[in-house]
């Protein structure tokens, strides 16, 4: 991150391709509900964090972060996209509500947020499914 960024920026989003790793956008073999729900503990889990609105129709859950200290709140916006059954995209965007720069405040929120989500785990094949390997001879 740059000094300019560090200045004059108040606002950190996940993409594909962020240069930081831990920015980029999370992709789960998981269907919608379960992601959604992980997201909910995750948030529970965190000190200074609360869940403003939950809109599991829309695949979005508004939160907010406040800061221990000087009551700064940045709001922070999870989005889920399930382009496909059993597989979730997760992509987020943290903003201060006030100030110019945030001293990478929000790029820390979102890191935090993913540090400790772990995607449910995923269910083993079936007896009937071709994902199975094929018997030895």
């Amino acid at each position: 991150m740059s000094l300019f960024d560090l200045l004059f920026s108040n606002v950190a989003e996940t993409h594909p391709q962020h240069r930081d790793p831990r920015l980029r956008t999370r992709v789960w073999k998981a269907g919608l509900a379960d992601a959604m729900e992980a997201v909910r503990g995750r948030i529970a889990a965190l000190p200074g964090w609360c869940i403003v609105y939950d809109s599991p129709g829309a695949g979005r859950i508004f939160a907010e972060r406040r800061a221990r200290f000087g009551g700064f709140v940045e709001e922070v916006c999870i989005t889920f996209h399930a382009p496909q059954e059993n597989r979730v995209e997760i992509d987020a965007r943290s903003a201060s509500r006030l100030g110019v720069g945030d001293l990478g405040r929000n790029a820390r929120n979102l890191r935090e947020l993913f540090a400790g989500l772990q995607p449910p785990p995923v269910p083993p094949p079936s007896a009937f499914s071709s994902e199975l390997p094929e018997p030895e001879r």
